[in-house]
């Protein structure tokens, strides 16, 4: 590299600068103190220059500004107040010429920030990752500071979507720990012929009404899961072997009756609920007393009734094929290709065309997947399931042994994508799994289940100040293969060692978070007291689980934030906020958005903050940052506030 530098005093010649753009403003004190718009970027310590100038020639400063615009206790008028457009430091003349560097030359919002690292022996002046991210994303927009995220492949453990493993809740199990790519959904089952173990039931289900005995081993179960962070896929069977006969609806009826306060209880820990109840494993094949459409039928409506909806969640309940979706729902096959999506508020309103989804427990097991779909007509059924599964959810498992040609990892992402698929088993069927593995697609599959929060960016006003209000926009894209099923909450919490202010978006569903919808721009409405002053602060976004807000374990993590602590992601961390001034606080508290691209949804409303006791601060001492790589081959050298290659 080459560099030329002039001899100066690197500080005075800063402040010097300063005075220099202030006289050019036109105040005439040549003395001002420069400490204040030394923690500025340039273009506000010269629109503040020209505030003080127009308030003086106006007539309405206040003596103390006045004093610092023409001197203490001296008198003038400015006849023109000129907004500069640059600072110029004389001792800012170094040239540089990287080579060889991963990063040629920082932005220039890193220079002017001044706050790159220092870093003997790299060619990348990194930006201090407690405050900006290692690649300089930092960047001005508008009169905004803006950062971009980077497109992260991390795979994180989500609520209500992913790989489920096993967790019954009809007798005394285990529920394993959440483990790394598992997920942290299990296959919550009640086999009643595994409860009436040893009693005569094949003979009469009707002399076995009474499961009273079974509701507090169902509890226990529920709290064990509860432990354990997990949510389940839920399902109520009469056979567990594939040879035992169902019960006959009125038997059915009284059951769910009994089951319905224990399965409400604990709705907050159900994901999805699949039909079950009626032939082998509840798989809607090998009936012996709900063989008919119109029992079928019954048995769906007092599951309606039993797992009814809440404003949070519609609980869709799943069926085996999409032939018994389409009869149940309008009473017709094939299913209507008529998107469910024509009119939005099906998804908030949980009307008819939303309260029945999929699962398929033979996926890719033969061209019909064993019965799933009616001969020679998969090509067809894939395509209504396209739509339907836009706003419905589908899950399942394979049950092939991996010999038939289906099994390849071309055919399965393809179609889990076009599925929307929230949830596969983890432990079936072990060859076709293996085969995934095999063919390299595991790893994206696990990844893409459900939905996957992306953060593209977060803008925020140039600098901070306190007391003021302000407007921070976050964007968010989904590229997993599903929306959410669940609302939830949308926060924005501001932080520093003390305190806490959280701001949550009023009226958004992230139900309507999908794939198909791009982009997703949160506009918060934020206010700093004047505690806030003079702090740094984290800015981060938590999206927790409204009925268990307590457990971080069932927040939602999103791809791209600096670090995720206690449930919540940190976006940027020691933020400096500076103390507001009468001359000050009007040009640096207002926040202009813009509309990123077409496809961008925007969400704002007026909102509510409330300042917390900081038990949840998100310190930089706990977060965690990932440095770009790079070679050794040269060095950044500090020249006053900036940084520059040597």
């Amino acid at each position: 590299t080459t560099s030329t530098t002039t001899e100066c005093d690197l500080v005075e010649g800063k402040q010097n600068a300063y005075r220099q753009a202030f006289l050019a403003t036109g105040c005439e004190n040549a003395a001002a103190g420069t400490s204040y718009w030394e923690t500025l970027l340039d273009n506000q310590a010269l629109n503040d220059m020209y505030t003080y100038c127009n308030l003086v020639k106006s007539g309405s400063a206040s003596a103390s500004q006045k004093d610092f615009c023409c001197g203490f206790e001296e008198e003038c008028l400015p006849e023109e107040c000129t907004l500069q457009t640059e600072i110029i430091n004389p001792c800012d003349t170094v040239t540089t010429e990287a080579v060889n560097c991963t990063n040629i030359l920082p932005s220039e919002f890193c220079f002017n920030r001044g706050s790159i690292k220092e870093m003997e022996g790299s060619c990348q002046c990194d930006c201090d990752p407690g405050f900006f991210h290692s690649d300089c994303r930092g960047r001005i927009e508008s009169q905004n500071l803006v950062f971009d995220f980077a497109n992260d492949t991390t795979v994180v453990n989500n609520p209500e979507r992913g790989l489920h493993d096993w967790c019954p809740l009809s007798f005394d199990a285990f529920v394993s720990d959440i483990t790394e790519g598992s997920g942290n959904l299990c296959y919550g089952s009640i086999y009643m012929d595994e409860y009436f173990t040893g009693d005569a039931y094949l003979s009469d289900w009707t002399l076995m009404t009474n499961i009273s005995g079974l509701l507090p081993i169902i509890q226990s179960q529920f709290d064990k899961i509860r432990e354990k962070g997990k949510k389940i896929i839920f399902r109520i069977a009469y056979d567990s072997t594939g040879t035992k006969p169902d019960a006959p609806i009125e038997v059915v009826r009284e059951h769910l009756k009994q089951l319905s306060p224990v399965i409400h209880n604990n709705s907050h820990l159900i994901a999805f609920y699949q039909a079950g109840i009626v032939g082998s494993w509840g798989e809607w094949h090998g009936s012996t007393n709900l063989d008919s459409t119109a029992s079928q039928q019954q048995v769906l409506e007092e599951l309606v009734s039993t797992f009814g909806s809440t404003n949070d969640m519609c609980n869709t309940i799943q069926l085996r094929t999409p032939a018994f979706v389409a009869f149940h729902r309008n009473g017709t096959y094939p299913m209507n290709t008529t998107s469910v999506l024509d009119d939005e508020n099906d998804i908030y309103t949980c009307s008819d065309m939303t309260k029945f989804g999929h699962h398929n427990d033979c996926f890719l097991a033969s061209s019909t997947d064993l019965g799933t779909y009616p001969g020679g007509e998969r090509s067809n059924e894939v395509m209504s399931l396209e739509i339907d599964t836009e706003a419905v959810p589908w899950g399942g498992e394979t049950c092939a042994n991996g010999s038939t040609t289906l099994i390849s990892c071309t055919n399965a992402l393809s179609e889990l994508e076009k599925f929307h698929a929230s949830y596969l088993n983890n432990q079936y069927h072990p060859a076709a799994i293996e085969q995934f593995k095999i063919e390299g697609c595991w790893d994206d599959i696990i990844r893409k289940l459900g939905y996957l929060l992306r953060v593209e960016s977060l803008r925020l006003p140039l600098a901070l100040v306190a007391p003021t209000s302000f407007q921070v926009t976050v964007v968010l894209r989904n590229i997993g293969w599903a929306r959410m099923y669940s609302n939830r909450p949308v926060i924005l919490t501001v932080s520093n060692e003390a305190e806490t202010v959280e701001v949550e978006l009023q009226n958004v569903d992230t139900r309507s978070w999908s794939t198909e919808r791009g982009m997703f721009e949160l506009n918060f409405d934020v206010v700093l007291t004047e505690s806030f002053a003079e702090t740094n602060v984290d800015i981060g976004l938590w999206l927790p689980d409204r009925h268990i807000m307590e457990d971080s374990r069932y927040a939602i993590q999103l791809v791209g934030p600096v670090a995720y602590v206690a449930g919540k992601n940190v976006l940027v961390t020691n933020l400096p906020v500076g103390k507001a001034n009468s001359t000050t606080s009007t040009t640096r508290s207002t926040s202009t958005t813009t509309s990123l691209t077409s496809s961008t949804t925007t969400f704002s409303s007026t909102l509510s903050s409330t300042t917390l006791t900081s038990t949840s601060t998100l310190s930089s001492s706990s977060t965690t940052s990932t440095t770009t790589a790079h070679k050794d081959n040269c060095k950044c050298l500090r020249r006053g506030r900036r940084f520059f290659f040597n």
